[in-house]
Order: structure tokens, then C-alpha cells, then sequence
């Protein structure tokens, strides 16, 4: 029986698909056509010839897609290598900052926004440690990534961020963190991404909003330690 690949199924079905559902976005459209399309030789190819045998050897160019299951992969190695290879020498804890369902639209409405989960989430762990001691403004080491889905695959923007478990101060190189307040965090998480939310809206457009969440989730915004 032969195996059946992403890319061979996407190939077979994805002009029904796009039939089917007209208002796939445009960037959704060329990358599934990159990765149908890898190592297409008409669309691109290195070729090697052997000055003593003669022999010749065609490569196909690939797609550079991280929607590509070959070409992602790599991309995924070779981007947590790089990665890897600044953080400090430490230990590392892992957080995760959510936001509730009912705000998830405004993000999918105008994903121009989505910036703000990132600066939000930094400004929460940052503001945090500079408290910690103000004379020494103490900064840890902190890599952020965004998740748009969730387990089951639907719309759900998320922070993932991988911080130090210690922090360099103005004068004192490095003192190590280990006790991350969940509590704190959490509230610290979303009164600064509301107030970042409506500093881009507007008071009149969102203050209503903002103020019916503050009520209805106090649990529901997240920070896992």
C-alpha cells in the first residue's frame, strides 16, 4: 500500500477546497501552492555534472515554506539551534499567556493587533522583575513565540515564552529567580493588555468592552507557570 503525504493531498484536493471556500486569504493560498509545488524541477533546479564521468545530477529547488512538512522541519531545527545557542546557561521556565474566548475575535478582526500580545506579555514579566528591586532594574532573558490555534485547531492567539529563572541587575550580574507569583502574574497579564488594547482603539470604542471583562473573566486570563 503506498503512504499518503500532506503534500500529495493538498495536491489533490486543494483546488476543490479553494472552490468550496472562496475566502481563503491570499497568504493561505500562495503557501499551500509553495509547498504543493517543492522541489519542482520546472520551477527551479541546481544542476551538478561530474567533470570526469559525465554524470549529471538534477536538485530541485524547494520551497522554503514553514508550511511545508520538509521544508518546515528543517526550519524548525535549524531556527531552535540558533535559538538555543543565546540563551543564557541557566535554567529556563516555560509560561503561557491566554486570553479569553470573547476577545479572541478582535485579534482574527484585525490581526494587526496580534503585536500587542507580544508586547503586552514583556512588558508583564519586565515590569515585574524592575519592581522587584528599582535600583537595579533587574532583566531576565526572555524569548517569545505567538500560537494562533490551540489543541483543537481553532482560533485561539496565545503567548508562549521561554524566561530565565534569574535576571542581571544595574550593578549585580546575575540573581537567580525561582518563585514566579501565578496571582500576580495573571492580573499583571491582563490589566496591561487591556490598557494596551484600548490605548490603540480608543477609550470610547473599547472602555465598555474592557470593563465587561474585567468582571466576567477574573480566572479567565491565564499565565502558566
Amino acid at each position: 500500500m503506498s503512504k499518503f503525504t500532506i503534500k500529495q493531498i493538498m495536491a489533490d484536493n486543494w483546488s476543490d477546497f479553494i472552490t468550496s471556500f472562496p475566502n481563503v486569504r491570499p497568504v493561505v493560498n500562495k503557501e499551500v501552492l509553495k509547498m504543493i509545488n517543492c522541489q519542482n524541477p520546472n520551477l527551479g533546479h541546481a544542476l551538478y555534472i561530474c567533470e570526469h564521468c559525465g554524470k549529471f545530477k538534477c536538485v530541485p529547488f524547494s520551497c522554503k515554506s514553514r508550511f511545508c512538512n520538509s521544508c518546515g522541519s528543517k526550519y524548525q531545527k535549524a531556527r531552535a539551534l540558533s535559538l538555543s545557542s543565546k540563551l543564557i546557561n541557566c535554567k529556563h521556565r516555560h509560561i503561557v499567556f491566554t486570553i479569553p474566548a470573547e476577545l479572541r475575535f478582535l485579534f482574527r478582526k484585525n490581526r494587526s493587533l496580534l503585536h500587542l500580545l507580544f508586547k503586552s506579555a514583556a512588558q508583564t514579566i519586565l515590569d515585574w522583575f524592575s519592581s522587584l528591586n528599582k535600583s537595579q532594574n533587574f532583566k531576565p532573558g526572555i524569548i517569545c513565540a505567538l500560537h494562533t490555534f490551540g489543541r483543537d485547531l481553532k482560533w485561539n492567539p496565545h503567548i508562549h515564552m521561554l524566561i530565565s529563572e534569574g535576571a542581571s541587575g544595574t550593578s549585580i550580574p546575575w540573581r537567580p529567580f525561582y518563585h514566579f507569583p501565578y496571582i500576580m502574574l495573571r492580573k499583571k497579564w491582563q490589566t496591561t493588555l487591556l490598557y494596551n488594547i484600548e490605548k490603540v482603539l480608543g477609550k470610547s470604542s473599547f472602555r465598555s468592552f474592557k470593563n465587561f471583562l474585567y468582571s466576567a473573566h477574573k480566572q479567565r486570563f491565564l499565565c502558566l507557570c
